[in-house]
């Protein structure tokens, strides 16, 4: 008996989880030290927008379904004004939506400060929405730290109780042993600071979202 319970029981949950559609959260640093130069012509935020399309399509040839959405922090306000509520989703979740996010990182300018806590919450609340439907996951991409006070490791608690099924992946496009720290209680940190660095930063994500992106 207790074994047909089993049988029965665990094996449509199982299903019940395989049956969601993947849902994946960009999270970029629009603060305004991402004007900053990188390597060659490129500042941090356009090298930020390289490694994103990068991502996406890298994503898309494993499974084309994946749904992805953008939300950007410290990009509406200017860093004097110390707004540490600035965060906005500028995409919403959808199917195939590579171009419309190249489009919008081209439009968008670094400008404020790094509500990166602020910035999760408001994610909980406002994109990560449905679970019955929908598993989620974040990635961050961003050349520094919480600039407001904000309590990240918390923040993480709760997505990962509540609301993702799978640990974060920051890419840090600047070398500082401290943000690594920073980072260690939200998930991977992957370090960019070289062009032939994107790539292997992206494969290594690929690679571990593989085994869900495939079921």
């Amino acid at each position: 008996l207790f074994a047909l319970c089993l049988l029965t029981c665990v094996r449509p949950a199982i299903a019940q989880e395989l049956e969601k559609q993947q849902r994946i959260l960009i999270l970029l640093d629009g603060s305004s030290s991402m004007l900053q130069p990188w390597t060659g012509s490129d500042n941090r935020f356009q090298t930020a927008a390289k490694i994103i399309t990068t991502l996406i399509d890298s994503v898309y040839k494993v499974n084309d379904q994946v749904e992805f959405g953008l939300r950007v922090y410290g990009h509406q306000h200017p860093a004097q004004d110390n707004n540490c509520f600035d965060s906005k989703r500028e995409v919403m979740f959808s199917k195939s939506n590579l171009t419309q996010m190249s489009l919008r990182l081209e439009s968008l300018k670094p400008a404020g400060v790094s509500p990166i806590a602020y910035s999760l919450k408001e994610a909980v609340l406002n994109d990560m929405t449905d679970n019955l439907r929908y598993n989620y996951s974040v990635i961050l991409v961003t050349d520094g730290g919480e600039s407001c006070n904000g309590n990240i490791c918390e923040v993480m608690k709760m997505l990962v109780d509540n609301k993702i099924n799978f640990r974060p992946y920051i890419v840090s496009l600047v070398n500082l042993p401290t943000l690594k720290e920073q980072y260690d209680c939200m998930g991977t940190y992957l370090l960019v600071v070289k062009p032939n660095e994107i790539p292997v930063a992206v494969n290594k994500i690929v690679d571990a979202y593989r085994p869900i992106l495939t079921m």
